[in-house]
């Protein structure tokens, strides 16, 4: 594919140019490595990031779906954050009332290990199915009882959803977080969710994913990973929604504007005739083509910045070993060694970051220790950090990236 062939994957349109080109990057971040041999040897791919100029949709035009296979040893859990936690309470009990489940059916799709299903549905006295290849009973704690929620440790498609049906399932609600970004054809998949949802009666959708605006505009530029063929902004992630033939309802930015959500409804009423704000598109389109500029200064910044630590003799640890912790590393590059991750996912101590191979290991392991600074990967959860920090009797400086 040249650059002239470049198709937007939410609202089609070819109004398209690339803005950002990264090299050999992890193609996974949240996969768990069990020795730094086998991080540095992780399958790496190159992404040339571009932008549509008719809706503001990022993505990278080099995706190949054959690097990129879920299993079991793929972890991106954030419930062991007391911060995210609190988000994951209030969106449940929202979507628990807002779409009045009790006694119905949920389906999510990429439920992972089923922590979110399983919190809308006892909120709401709700039964649930989920959908993910990544499911792994053996991390379960729940695996084999007989409670409100099953997943199934397959991917979703539309084969699933009319074996529910011909069940007599008919779900009150369909949910999706943070997985569209994942899908090669955004648009194609929802048109396919589409085809086995009935056409005699309204079906709610809600759909969340990472919200690109914060990404471009507000300095998370380690967010950029391979795994996320798309990234989306509202004019954009509506468009897609309403090409796939859905309703669009509402769409809001939620996490501190780090996610957005989607309400939709099927069937749509064919009119795709909402066109996004031509403003704000134009004010994106602006600040994806200042990125690269903006990535390689923090970039060349953090390494000068981790060199003076080397010439002193001390070094720096990097708190959050997920998609922003793995992406930073692996751009600072070399100056990665001077580095101790942390993480207080249990899942991961122990483990190593994909490409750089450094050791995961948990907060507590910082306990009598002097580093010249913490690097937190996501400034929302500065204070919940710092508390930690705090227990722990680390006494440093606290940097956000």
């Amino acid at each position: 594919m040249t650059h002239d062939d470049l198709r937007c994957l939410a609202c089609g349109s070819g109004a398209c140019e690339v803005f950002l080109e990264l090299d050999a990057v992890p193609v996974f971040c949240n996969v768990l490595h069990e020795t730094a041999a086998s991080a540095r040897e992780a399958a790496r791919g190159g992404m040339v990031l571009a932008i549509c100029r008719d809706c503001g949709h990022v993505f990278n035009a080099t995706f190949d779906p054959e690097k990129v296979v879920y299993g079991g040893e793929y972890e991106n859990s954030l419930h062991f954050s007391p911060r995210f936690q609190e988000y994951a309470d209030g969106l449940a009990d929202e979507l628990a009332a807002d779409y009045a489940l009790q006694g119905e059916h949920v389906v999510e799709i990429a439920s992972g290990q089923g922590d979110f299903l399983r919190m809308v549905c006892e909120r709401a006295g709700a039964r649930g199915t989920g959908f993910d290849p990544s499911y792994d009973a053996a991390s379960d704690p729940h695996a084999g009882e007989n409670g409100a929620i099953r997943v199934v440790a397959e991917p979703f498609d539309e084969t699933r959803l009319a074996q529910l049906h011909a069940e007599g399932v008919e779900p009150a609600l369909i949910l999706c977080r943070q997985a569209l970004e994942h899908f090669e054809r955004p648009a194609a998949f929802l048109e396919q969710l589409g085809s086995v949802l009935p056409d005699d009666r309204r079906q709610p959708v809600f759909f969340e994913v990472p919200n690109s605006l914060y990404s471009l505009q507000q300095g998370g530029i380690w967010d950029f990973i391979y795994e996320h063929v798309s990234y989306f902004c509202a004019p954009s992630l509506a468009a897609c929604f309403r090409r796939a033939g859905f309703d669009v309802g509402e769409t809001r930015p939620r996490f501190g504007d780090q996610f957005l959500s989607v309400a939709a409804t099927w069937p749509g009423d064919g009119d795709e005739s909402s066109a996004p704000d031509r403003d704000a598109v134009a004010e994106i389109v602006a600040s994806a083509r200042a990125l690269g500029d903006e990535v390689r200064e923090r970039t060349r910044t953090w390494r000068e910045r981790l060199d003076q630590l080397r010439a002193s003799g001390r070094t720096a640890v990097v708190w959050g070993a997920g998609s922003k912790g793995v992406t930073f590393l692996n751009l600072i590059g070399a100056e990665s060694d001077l580095v101790r991750v942390v993480d207080i996912n249990p899942r991961k101590r122990g483990m190593h970051v994909a490409g750089v191979g450094t050791t995961i290991e948990h907060p507590d392991a910082l306990r009598g220790s002097d580093p010249a600074m913490v690097v937190i990967m996501n400034p929302l959860y500065t204070e919940e950090i710092g508390g930690q920090l705090r227990e722990l009797g680390v006494d440093c400086e606290v940097v956000g990236v």
